[in-house]
């Protein structure tokens, strides 16, 4: 097994200016096949987490998703950050087997809006189940 392991954050004992974990109903925030003639996108693309209206606040600073994609065939990696920063370098989830694949993500944000890269063809479903405030 070939095993990759990205950190980006960790939990500590409450403490001064910290957030606490408001969970949510599981609730789809995006589905790129959604609409008739849906094409899959490579690339990026922005996504307004509180406009799917489940229940997310702006005082959001970071987001609980189950990320899923549909690959069209090879799928390098998956990244999801918050929307108007530098694109990480690391991996929300990888498919090099072409299959539907999921992964869990704590996506921070700062706007509302998260990000997304598929370095191939991909569909995106994106289903909320928590946020993180103050």
């Amino acid at each position: 097994t070939d095993l990759v392991v990205d950190i980006n954050g960790y939990f500590a004992p409450v403490g001064e200016g910290a957030l606490s974990l408001y969970a949510l109903p599981p609730c789809r925030v995006l589905d790129t096949r959604n609409h008739a003639g849906a094409l899959p996108f490579a690339g990026t693309i922005n996504v307004n987490v509180i406009g799917a209206g489940c229940g997310a606040t702006s005082a959001a600073q970071a987001y609980v998703f189950n990320a899923t994609v549909v690959p069209q065939g090879f799928l390098g990696y998956l990244t999801l950050w918050p929307q108007g920063s530098a694109q990480p370098v690391v991996s929300t989830l990888n498919a090099y087997n072409g299959y539907v694949t999921s992964n869990m993500a704590i996506v921070p944000t700062s706007n509302t809006e998260v990000s997304a890269f598929a370095t191939s063809n991909t569909y995106l479903i994106l289903d909320i189940s928590g946020y993180f405030a103050p």
